[in-house]
C-alpha cells in the first residue's frame, strides 16, 4: 500500500494539474479570441480608409479639375500682351 502522506501529495498535485490545465485552456481561448479581434479591427480600419477614399474620390479629381483650370487661366494671360508691350506700339 501507498503511504497515506505520499497519497495525500499525489492527490494535491493531480488537483493543481487540473486546474492549471483549466488555466491554460483558458489562456489558450484568450490569445485566440485576441488574435480573431485584432484581425477584424485591422479589417475594420483598412475597409473605412477604403471607403472614405471612395467617397472622397470625386472631391479630389474636382481639386484636379480647379487645379489644372488655373493653369489653363495662367497660360491664357501669358499669351496676351500686358499693358508695357501695347504701350511700345503706340
Amino acid at each position: 500500500m501507498i503511504d497515506p502522506e505520499l497519497r495525500k501529495m499525489v492527490d494535491e498535485n493531480l488537483e493543481l494539474s487540473r486546474e492549471n490545465n483549466k488555466l491554460l485552456h483558458k489562456l489558450h481561448h484568450t490569445v485566440i479570441w485576441g488574435r480573431v479581434f485584432r484581425v477584424l479591427y485591422w479589417v475594420v480600419i483598412i475597409g473605412i480608409t477604403m471607403g472614405a477614399y471612395y467617397f472622397i474620390q470625386p472631391v479630389i479629381d474636382g481639386f484636379q479639375g480647379l487645379l489644372g483650370g488655373t493653369e489653363n487661366i495662367q497660360k491664357t494671360s501669358e499669351s496676351v500682351p500686358n499693358i508695357i508691350d501695347l504701350l511700345k506700339v503706340f
